[in-house]
């Protein structure tokens, strides 16, 4: 399974039955570094320490209001190996 939240992983973990054994979550944003978790990490201490630097830059430079040609800030994700996937059951 892949999602954005970590409680299906929860949901998928405290199920029971033939789909629990034979899933995994894969997180497609950690934002909070526990080693169990796999799937791809943001780094939001970087973000927000980028994010003020751009408006201290835009403050001290005097500029406001809606630019003409708006920029963006890209801060690439990671991946994270976690715990190892169930390994599927055979059979029923």
């Amino acid at each position: 399974m892949l999602g954005f939240n970590d409680v299906f992983r929860w949901l998928l973990g405290d199920a029971e039955g033939y789909a629990s054994r034979r899933s995994a979550f894969i997180d497609l944003w950690i934002n909070v570094p526990l080693p169990a978790l796999t799937g791809l990490r943001l780094y939001a201490d970087e973000l927000g320490r980028r994010a003020v630097d751009w408006l201290d830059s835009l403050l001290r430079t005097g500029e406001h209001g809606v630019p003409e040609q708006p920029a963006t800030m890209e801060i690439d994700f990671v991946w994270q190996d976690g715990a190892a996937p169930p390994r599927p059951v055979q059979g029923r």
